[in-house]
């Protein structure tokens, strides 16, 4: 092997392991536990309304991701509507954020439970993924 080739496998190798390192410091998954400040979210509700977690203060707020296709979804979701019209009034705030495509299948769902608190749409799953 001569000299060219031996500098040629050298620097492969080298950008090989660059780009191994690079790679694997993105599949870490970031993993939220209690006492953790919860990441940074913006979305628009239904209404029309840009909220973050800032928005909330002190208050306790519990951000709930579903789908109207998602069994366990189905199933909590009146408890999460009962949670929101007895908690309320003591400072405590249920936002929902859909993971629906179908936009049709999320307001039919929001109407057939009589969902009292704020929700958004993120179909591509944005917000999910910081948390």
């Amino acid at each position: 092997m001569n000299r060219g080739n031996q500098i040629l496998l050298g620097l492969i190798v080298v950008l090989t392991g660059a780009l191994v390192w690079v790679v694997s410091g993105t599949l870490e998954q970031k993993v939220i536990s209690a006492g953790d400040i919860a990441p940074e979210f913006t979305v628009t509700t239904d209404a029309g309304k840009t909220i973050s977690r800032s928005n909330f203060g002190g208050k306790v707020l519990v951000l709930n991701f579903w789908a109207s296709w998602c069994t366990p979804c189905v199933e909590e979701i009146p408890s999460l509507v009962e949670f929101q019209k007895q908690l309320a009034p003591e400072g405590v705030v249920v936002v929902g954020v859909s993971i629906d495509a179908n936009e049709k299948l999320y307001k039919q769902f929001l109407d057939r439970f009589k969902v009292n608190f704020p929700t958004s749409r993120d179909p591509e799953s944005n917000v999910s993924a910081s948390y």
